[in-house]
Protein backbone atom coordinates (compact mmCIF):
# COMPACT_ATOMS: atom_id res chain seq x y z
CA UNK A 1 0.00 0.00 0.00
CA UNK A 2 0.87 3.60 -0.91
CA UNK A 3 1.39 5.25 2.49
CA UNK A 4 0.71 8.69 3.21
CA UNK A 5 1.05 10.23 6.84
CA UNK A 6 -1.23 12.58 7.49
CA UNK A 7 -3.73 14.30 10.25
CA UNK A 8 -7.04 14.47 9.65
CA UNK A 9 -11.12 14.01 10.79
CA UNK A 10 -12.68 11.44 9.94
CA UNK A 11 -15.71 12.25 7.67
CA UNK A 12 -19.05 11.32 9.42
CA UNK A 13 -20.49 8.27 8.05
CA UNK A 14 -23.84 8.41 6.85
CA UNK A 15 -26.31 6.64 9.09
CA UNK A 16 -26.84 3.01 8.44
CA UNK A 17 -23.12 2.75 8.25
CA UNK A 18 -21.95 -0.43 10.47
CA UNK A 19 -18.51 0.30 12.20
CA UNK A 20 -15.10 -1.28 11.61
CA UNK A 21 -14.81 -5.24 11.92
CA UNK A 22 -11.80 -5.67 14.31
CA UNK A 23 -8.65 -3.36 15.63
CA UNK A 24 -5.59 -5.35 15.78
CA UNK A 25 -2.13 -3.91 16.95
CA UNK A 26 0.74 -4.95 14.68
CA UNK A 27 2.55 -7.26 14.54
CA UNK A 28 -0.12 -9.72 14.76
CA UNK A 29 0.07 -13.61 14.55
CA UNK A 30 1.49 -15.56 11.56
CA UNK A 31 -2.18 -17.29 11.82
CA UNK A 32 -3.98 -14.28 11.71
CA UNK A 33 -5.69 -13.80 8.49
CA UNK A 34 -7.88 -10.62 6.50
CA UNK A 35 -11.13 -11.16 5.16
CA UNK A 36 -12.06 -7.39 4.22
CA UNK A 37 -10.28 -4.44 3.27
CA UNK A 38 -7.89 -2.88 5.94
CA UNK A 39 -5.62 0.37 6.38
CA UNK A 40 -3.51 0.74 9.29
CA UNK A 41 -3.12 4.14 11.51
CA UNK A 42 -0.25 5.05 14.13
CA UNK A 43 -0.59 6.85 16.84
CA UNK A 44 1.59 10.53 17.08
CA UNK A 45 4.06 10.82 19.25
CA UNK A 46 5.89 14.11 20.22
CA UNK A 47 9.17 15.46 19.68
CA UNK A 48 11.76 17.97 20.19
CA UNK A 49 13.90 19.78 17.13
CA UNK A 50 16.48 22.20 19.37
CA UNK A 51 18.50 24.83 17.79
CA UNK A 52 21.61 25.38 20.18
CA UNK A 53 23.99 28.22 19.81
CA UNK A 54 27.50 28.08 21.37
CA UNK A 55 30.16 30.47 21.93
CA UNK A 56 34.05 29.29 21.54
CA UNK A 57 36.16 31.54 23.25
CA UNK A 58 40.11 31.62 22.14
CA UNK A 59 42.72 33.13 24.43
CA UNK A 60 45.78 34.18 22.97
CA UNK A 61 48.84 35.78 25.03
CA UNK A 62 50.63 38.86 23.80
CA UNK A 63 53.95 38.90 22.49
CA UNK A 64 55.49 40.93 25.07
CA UNK A 65 53.15 39.73 27.90
CA UNK A 66 56.30 38.97 29.77
CA UNK A 67 57.33 42.81 30.09
CA UNK A 68 53.33 43.70 30.91
CA UNK A 69 53.94 44.68 34.63
CA UNK A 70 57.72 46.05 34.63
CA UNK A 71 56.96 48.57 31.26
CA UNK A 72 53.04 49.48 31.68
CA UNK A 73 52.37 48.09 35.19
CA UNK A 74 49.17 45.69 33.44
CA UNK A 75 48.12 42.97 35.88
CA UNK A 76 45.04 41.60 33.91
CA UNK A 77 46.62 39.87 31.37
CA UNK A 78 46.51 36.61 29.78
CA UNK A 79 49.42 34.28 29.98
CA UNK A 80 48.86 31.28 28.40
CA UNK A 81 46.69 30.42 25.47
CA UNK A 82 43.25 28.83 26.85
CA UNK A 83 39.76 28.12 25.32
CA UNK A 84 35.96 27.55 26.21
CA UNK A 85 32.47 27.01 25.16
CA UNK A 86 29.85 28.87 26.54
CA UNK A 87 25.82 28.57 25.90
CA UNK A 88 24.60 31.51 24.30
CA UNK A 89 21.18 30.48 23.09
CA UNK A 90 18.38 27.33 23.19
CA UNK A 91 15.72 27.22 21.11
CA UNK A 92 13.17 24.08 20.75
CA UNK A 93 10.03 23.57 18.76
CA UNK A 94 7.80 21.19 19.22
CA UNK A 95 6.40 18.67 16.53
CA UNK A 96 4.16 15.73 15.79
CA UNK A 97 5.68 11.98 14.52
CA UNK A 98 4.50 8.65 14.17
CA UNK A 99 4.95 6.17 17.04
CA UNK A 100 5.88 2.85 15.34
CA UNK A 101 5.59 0.77 18.38
CA UNK A 102 2.09 1.88 17.76
CA UNK A 103 0.62 0.72 14.70
CA UNK A 104 -3.06 -0.58 14.30
CA UNK A 105 -4.73 -2.52 11.37
CA UNK A 106 -7.95 -1.80 11.02
CA UNK A 107 -10.26 -4.45 9.24
CA UNK A 108 -13.54 -2.56 7.38
CA UNK A 109 -16.97 -4.21 7.71
CA UNK A 110 -19.15 -5.38 4.71
CA UNK A 111 -21.11 -2.20 4.76
CA UNK A 112 -17.86 0.05 4.97
CA UNK A 113 -16.51 -1.48 1.97
CA UNK A 114 -19.64 -1.07 0.17
CA UNK A 115 -19.98 2.43 1.13
CA UNK A 116 -16.16 3.43 -0.11
CA UNK A 117 -14.90 3.89 3.64
CA UNK A 118 -11.45 4.27 2.49
CA UNK A 119 -12.38 7.09 0.13
CA UNK A 120 -13.41 8.82 2.83
CA UNK A 121 -10.68 9.40 4.38
CA UNK A 122 -8.18 12.05 4.27
CA UNK A 123 -5.69 12.41 1.75
CA UNK A 124 -3.73 15.58 2.60
CA UNK A 125 -0.10 15.08 4.49
CA UNK A 126 -0.10 17.59 7.50
CA UNK A 127 3.20 16.34 9.18
CA UNK A 128 6.39 17.41 8.32
CA UNK A 129 9.12 14.58 7.70
CA UNK A 130 12.12 15.12 9.94
CA UNK A 131 14.98 13.08 10.77
CA UNK A 132 16.92 12.58 14.20
CA UNK A 133 19.97 15.02 13.68
CA UNK A 134 23.36 15.52 15.33
CA UNK A 135 25.37 18.35 13.02
CA UNK A 136 27.24 21.62 13.73
CA UNK A 137 27.95 24.05 11.51
CA UNK A 138 29.55 27.36 11.87
CA UNK A 139 27.88 30.43 10.72
CA UNK A 140 30.33 33.03 12.28
CA UNK A 141 34.17 33.37 12.72
CA UNK A 142 35.97 35.93 13.79
CA UNK A 143 39.63 35.73 12.59
CA UNK A 144 43.14 36.87 14.03
CA UNK A 145 43.30 40.78 13.24
CA UNK A 146 44.94 42.45 10.69
CA UNK A 147 47.00 44.25 12.41
CA UNK A 148 48.38 40.91 14.74
CA UNK A 149 48.24 38.79 11.66
CA UNK A 150 50.72 41.04 9.92
CA UNK A 151 52.54 42.55 13.05
CA UNK A 152 56.27 42.45 12.39
CA UNK A 153 58.39 44.59 14.67
CA UNK A 154 62.19 45.49 13.41
CA UNK A 155 64.43 42.77 15.09
CA UNK A 156 67.32 44.88 14.20
CA UNK A 157 68.38 48.40 14.13
CA UNK A 158 72.19 50.25 12.83
CA UNK A 159 74.33 51.63 15.75
CA UNK A 160 77.15 53.43 14.74
CA UNK A 161 80.29 53.08 16.57
CA UNK A 162 83.22 56.19 16.30
CA UNK A 163 86.30 55.55 17.52
CA UNK A 164 89.80 56.96 16.35
CA UNK A 165 92.73 55.81 14.48
CA UNK A 166 96.00 56.33 14.92
CA UNK A 167 98.14 56.98 11.77
CA UNK A 168 102.21 58.57 11.47
CA UNK A 169 102.53 60.55 8.86
CA UNK A 170 105.76 62.38 8.11
CA UNK A 171 107.12 60.66 11.60
CA UNK A 172 104.13 62.62 13.40
CA UNK A 173 101.65 60.51 15.16
CA UNK A 174 97.98 61.40 14.22
CA UNK A 175 94.67 60.33 15.71
CA UNK A 176 92.28 60.44 13.20
CA UNK A 177 88.47 60.00 13.92
CA UNK A 178 86.59 57.24 12.25
CA UNK A 179 82.70 56.37 12.02
CA UNK A 180 81.61 52.94 11.17
CA UNK A 181 77.81 51.64 10.86
CA UNK A 182 76.63 48.19 11.70
CA UNK A 183 73.76 46.06 12.39
CA UNK A 184 72.80 44.74 15.60
CA UNK A 185 70.10 42.40 16.55
CA UNK A 186 67.34 43.47 19.38
CA UNK A 187 66.20 41.28 21.90
CA UNK A 188 62.69 40.68 22.88
CA UNK A 189 62.37 43.13 25.97
CA UNK A 190 64.35 45.82 23.40
CA UNK A 191 61.42 45.81 21.20
CA UNK A 192 59.02 45.41 24.09
CA UNK A 193 60.73 48.62 25.59
CA UNK A 194 59.92 50.30 21.36
CA UNK A 195 56.25 49.22 21.83
CA UNK A 196 55.72 50.55 25.52
CA UNK A 197 57.42 53.62 24.53
CA UNK A 198 55.13 53.95 21.28
CA UNK A 199 52.22 53.72 23.61
CA UNK A 200 53.46 56.72 25.47
CA UNK A 201 53.77 58.61 22.58
CA UNK A 202 50.41 57.71 21.24
CA UNK A 203 48.89 59.29 25.00
CA UNK A 204 50.46 62.09 24.22
CA UNK A 205 49.78 62.94 21.00
CA UNK A 206 46.18 62.49 21.91
CA UNK A 207 46.32 64.42 24.81
CA UNK A 208 47.86 67.59 22.95
CA UNK A 209 45.14 66.86 20.27
CA UNK A 210 42.60 67.25 23.04
CA UNK A 211 43.95 69.99 24.89
CA UNK A 212 44.10 72.10 21.42
CA UNK A 213 47.79 72.42 21.46
CA UNK A 214 47.99 72.39 17.61
CA UNK A 215 47.54 75.35 15.77
CA UNK A 216 45.18 74.57 13.18
CA UNK A 217 41.38 74.63 14.24
CA UNK A 218 40.15 71.22 13.40
CA UNK A 219 36.13 70.36 13.34
CA UNK A 220 34.38 68.43 16.01
CA UNK A 221 33.73 65.39 13.69
CA UNK A 222 37.77 65.50 12.34
CA UNK A 223 38.56 65.44 15.96
CA UNK A 224 36.82 62.59 16.62
CA UNK A 225 38.04 60.75 14.16
CA UNK A 226 41.56 61.47 15.06
CA UNK A 227 41.07 60.72 18.21
CA UNK A 228 39.07 57.59 17.46
CA UNK A 229 42.44 56.21 15.34
CA UNK A 230 44.72 57.63 17.39
CA UNK A 231 42.46 54.75 20.63
CA UNK A 232 42.94 52.28 18.08
CA UNK A 233 46.14 52.27 17.63
CA UNK A 234 47.11 52.12 21.30
CA UNK A 235 44.24 49.35 21.94
CA UNK A 236 46.23 47.33 19.43
CA UNK A 237 49.38 48.09 21.08
CA UNK A 238 48.37 47.35 24.62
CA UNK A 239 47.05 44.38 23.18
CA UNK A 240 50.84 43.09 22.35
CA UNK A 241 51.03 43.06 25.91
CA UNK A 242 47.69 41.99 27.04
CA UNK A 243 46.87 39.44 25.01
CA UNK A 244 43.48 39.20 22.79
CA UNK A 245 40.39 36.91 22.71
CA UNK A 246 38.76 35.42 19.50
CA UNK A 247 35.15 34.10 19.33
CA UNK A 248 33.84 31.86 17.01
CA UNK A 249 30.04 31.06 17.34
CA UNK A 250 28.30 27.60 16.26
CA UNK A 251 24.95 26.29 15.46
CA UNK A 252 23.87 22.96 16.10
CA UNK A 253 20.53 21.02 15.67
CA UNK A 254 18.99 18.06 17.78
CA UNK A 255 16.14 15.74 18.00
CA UNK A 256 14.82 14.71 21.28
CA UNK A 257 12.33 12.15 21.82
CA UNK A 258 10.70 12.66 25.38
CA UNK A 259 10.23 9.09 27.13
CA UNK A 260 7.37 8.29 29.69
CA UNK A 261 9.88 6.17 31.77
CA UNK A 262 12.27 8.89 32.03
CA UNK A 263 11.68 12.02 33.90
CA UNK A 264 14.64 13.88 31.88
CA UNK A 265 16.18 13.88 28.10
CA UNK A 266 19.73 14.32 27.31
CA UNK A 267 20.47 17.16 24.42
CA UNK A 268 24.38 17.21 24.82
CA UNK A 269 27.09 18.60 26.74
CA UNK A 270 29.82 20.85 26.38
CA UNK A 271 33.41 19.65 27.07
CA UNK A 272 36.01 21.70 27.57
CA UNK A 273 38.07 20.22 25.49
CA UNK A 274 36.14 19.10 22.30
CA UNK A 275 33.13 21.73 22.36
CA UNK A 276 29.92 20.36 21.85
CA UNK A 277 29.29 16.31 22.14
CA UNK A 278 26.54 14.25 21.67
CA UNK A 279 27.07 11.85 24.46
CA UNK A 280 26.82 12.00 28.15
CA UNK A 281 30.37 12.66 29.50
CA UNK A 282 31.52 12.63 32.66
CA UNK A 283 33.59 16.38 33.68
CA UNK A 284 31.65 17.48 30.65
CA UNK A 285 28.97 19.84 31.09
CA UNK A 286 25.76 17.70 30.46
CA UNK A 287 22.34 19.91 29.40
CA UNK A 288 18.93 17.92 29.71
CA UNK A 289 15.17 18.46 28.93
CA UNK A 290 13.08 17.96 32.20
CA UNK A 291 9.70 17.10 32.67
CA UNK A 292 7.10 17.67 35.19
CA UNK A 293 3.53 16.06 34.53
CA UNK A 294 0.11 17.82 35.63
CA UNK A 295 0.03 17.03 39.52
CA UNK A 296 -1.13 13.73 40.64
CA UNK A 297 -0.80 12.15 37.23
CA UNK A 298 0.35 9.14 37.55
CA UNK A 299 1.99 7.56 34.01
CA UNK A 300 0.57 3.71 33.76
CA UNK A 301 1.64 1.29 31.12
CA UNK A 302 -0.98 0.65 28.52
CA UNK A 303 -3.15 -2.23 28.95
CA UNK A 304 -3.40 -5.04 26.51
CA UNK A 305 -5.14 -3.93 23.12
CA UNK A 306 -7.94 -6.12 22.51
CA UNK A 307 -10.01 -7.42 19.31
CA UNK A 308 -12.25 -3.95 19.75
CA UNK A 309 -12.49 -0.27 18.21
CA UNK A 310 -10.10 2.41 17.50
CA UNK A 311 -7.23 2.96 19.90
CA UNK A 312 -6.33 6.52 20.83
CA UNK A 313 -4.53 8.94 23.49
CA UNK A 314 -4.88 12.39 23.90
CA UNK A 315 -1.65 14.84 24.24
CA UNK A 316 -0.60 15.66 27.77
CA UNK A 317 0.77 19.36 28.82
CA UNK A 318 4.04 18.98 30.72
CA UNK A 319 6.20 21.69 31.75
CA UNK A 320 9.60 21.44 30.01
CA UNK A 321 12.56 22.81 32.20
CA UNK A 322 16.14 22.93 30.66
CA UNK A 323 18.66 21.92 33.21
CA UNK A 324 22.16 20.60 33.74
CA UNK A 325 24.13 18.05 35.82
CA UNK A 326 23.91 20.29 38.72
CA UNK A 327 21.02 22.63 38.76
CA UNK A 328 17.87 23.99 36.61
CA UNK A 329 18.10 26.39 34.66
CA UNK A 330 15.24 27.68 32.84
CA UNK A 331 11.66 26.62 32.43
CA UNK A 332 11.38 27.25 29.09
CA UNK A 333 7.82 26.28 28.59
CA UNK A 334 4.44 24.30 28.56
CA UNK A 335 3.99 21.55 25.89
CA UNK A 336 1.32 18.59 24.77
CA UNK A 337 3.49 15.67 24.85
CA UNK A 338 1.72 12.39 23.28
CA UNK A 339 3.83 9.43 24.66
CA UNK A 340 3.09 10.62 28.14
CA UNK A 341 -0.79 9.80 27.92
CA UNK A 342 -2.00 6.13 28.16
CA UNK A 343 -3.65 4.24 25.07
CA UNK A 344 -7.42 4.15 25.67
CA UNK A 345 -9.83 2.00 23.45
CA UNK A 346 -13.26 2.89 22.59
CA UNK A 347 -15.82 -0.06 21.92
CA UNK A 348 -16.44 -1.35 18.34
CA UNK A 349 -18.86 0.21 15.85
CA UNK A 350 -18.01 3.90 17.14
CA UNK A 351 -17.17 5.54 13.72
CA UNK A 352 -18.91 8.92 14.89
CA UNK A 353 -16.13 8.93 17.67
CA UNK A 354 -13.58 11.62 15.66
CA UNK A 355 -10.88 9.19 15.95
CA UNK A 356 -8.99 11.23 13.45
CA UNK A 357 -8.33 13.92 15.65
CA UNK A 358 -5.48 11.64 17.67
CA UNK A 359 -4.10 9.33 15.14
CA UNK A 360 -1.95 9.48 12.09
CA UNK A 361 -3.50 7.66 9.23
CA UNK A 362 -1.88 5.14 6.53
CA UNK A 363 -3.65 4.21 3.43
Amino acid sequence: MKKILCIGILVVLAGGVLGQSRVMKLPVNEDFKVKNSTFTYQLPQTAFQITVTVIRKDAVPGVYAEWADKLLNLKNIIRNNGMNWTLKQLSIEPYIVADNTQIYLVELSKNQEQNGFLETLPATCLIENRHQSFGGYQVHTITVPAFFRNFANVSYENVEEIYTETQIVDSVLTYIPVSKTKTVSKSVEMQAREAADFITKIRNDRYALLAGSQEVPYSKEVMAYMVGKLDTLESNYLKLFTGYILENEYIYTFTVFPETNAGKSFIFAIDKESGVVENEKNGAENYYLEYKLPKDTIITPNNEIKNQGYCFRKAMPVDVTLSTDKQSLQKIGCYDIYQFSPVQQIPANRDRFEIGNYIIFHH
